[in-house]
């Protein structure tokens, strides 16, 4: 995976440029920048080093420390949040007081490129001396980055359907088929809307066979048809919150009248309820793939 980096100006300030591809969703990245859980494994983490505080107040006007023991000294990285856009962009101020009383400002960009995204991060206010430095540490943290969220695991589910990949579409993308296979055994749909366009709402109220309501959103993000699906889901609880989300794609291939499926998902964020839902997904979603070729044989 390929970083490249470039430092621009001859101002006593300089500007550092670092951009890296990952091969996670846009989301999964953004969100590894304000989970402190996250946050503290690799974001201003050395290999040597031991993490004594991590605290993200995660909006804006609001501040982190995050403080790691090297060697016999404490060394706090501080700042404040001045934009929060999930999961497109972060900006904070930011500084090293140990090292130095300058304040400077770091802007993350991060673009969703096919199954991953592209992060371009430009560090503003450098001070000629620390020019290097600053982009070998950024370089080397987008890196940790990237094995970070890695390391988070993806599920990943294939399939082959006998039947044309046009008719395995209809059955993903129109409400009417997809409400007669959705959810694992004996569930039943009696709310399923999908609105089949990027920044589309799906909504889907499963009833399970003791006949309690488990409700589920998501949005649509990209629709290639009849060839690619991704889009985010999630269950909600009695106040219409998420209790954890998930990233999917789904991709269709034509194999001579058949169709190859693949879908691809990761755990995005979790509250603490969402064990009890996450860890049956590749199950649950087995099950309703085995639901979805029972209909297309009718």
């Amino acid at each position: 995976m390929a970083t490249k980096n470039k430092t621009a100006g001859k101002t006593p300030e300089q500007k550092i440029v670092v951009t890296r591809r990952f091969d996670a969703p846009a989301e999964l990245v953004f969100d590894a920048w304000l989970d402190p859980k996250v946050a503290g494994r690799w974001l201003f983490a050395t290999p040597d080093g031991e993490m004594k505080k991590v605290e993200i107040d995660a909006r804006v006007g609001g501040t982190f420390t995050i403080a790691e023991k090297r060697g016999d000294e404490i060394v706090e990285h501080v700042g404040k949040y001045l934009e929060i856009e999930r999961p497109r962009r972060l900006a904070f101020n930011f500084s090293v007081p140990k090292y130095s009383k300058a304040v400077t400002t770091v802007a993350v960009d991060i673009v969703a490129k096919g199954d991953g995204c592209e992060v371009t991060l430009t560090h503003t206010g450098v001070l000629p001396e620390w020019a290097e430095r600053t982009t070998q540490g950024w370089t080397t943290l987008l890196a940790n980055l990237d094995k970070t969220v890695k390391s988070a695991g993806e599920i990943v589910i294939t399939r082959v359907f006998d039947a044309p990949r046009e008719l395995v579409w209809q059955a993903w993308t129109e409400p009417k088929r997809l409400a007669q296979w959705w959810g694992p055994r004996g569930f039943t749909n009696p709310r399923c809307e999908v609105d089949v366009r990027p920044g589309g709402v799906i909504r889907i109220d499963m009833r399970g066979p003791n006949g309690a309501l488990y409700p589920m959103s998501g949005v649509y993000q990209e629709i290639v048809a009849p060839e690619r699906l991704v889009y985010t889901s999630g269950a909600l609880d009695q106040e219409e919150k998420l209790i954890f989300e998930f990233h999917h794609t789904v991709v269709f291939e034509d194999q001579k009248g058949k169709t190859l499926m693949t879908m691809k998902t990761h755990l995005l964020n979790a509250a603490p309820a969402a064990a009890a839902y996450t860890g049956g997904f590749k199950a649950g979603m087995s099950q309703s793939l085995e639901r979805l070729a029972k209909l297309i044989e009718k």
